[in-house]
């Protein structure tokens, strides 16, 4: 039984609302993968950066002699 005003939208025999947009279901999924990936992917940068930071002032030590 279709749900009025959501083409997309059905109720099964129990009442339940089942979503049948699969092609929207899956660019959701895709979306949702590729912002996990950018936010992994900022983490690692934050966590180079650290390194880097700690590696010059490492160096920088080095060089000043404290």
């Amino acid at each position: 039984m279709k749900v009025e005003g959501h083409p997309k939208l059905e109720r099964n025999q129990d009442g339940i609302v089942i979503n049948k947009d699969m092609g929207g279901l899956a660019k959701a999924k895709a979306r949702k993968l590729a912002q996990e990936n950018k936010d992994q992917e900022f983490k690692d940068m934050k966590a180079d950066m650290a390194e880097i930071k700690g590696l010059l002032k490492s160096l920088l030590e080095q060089k000043t002699g404290n």
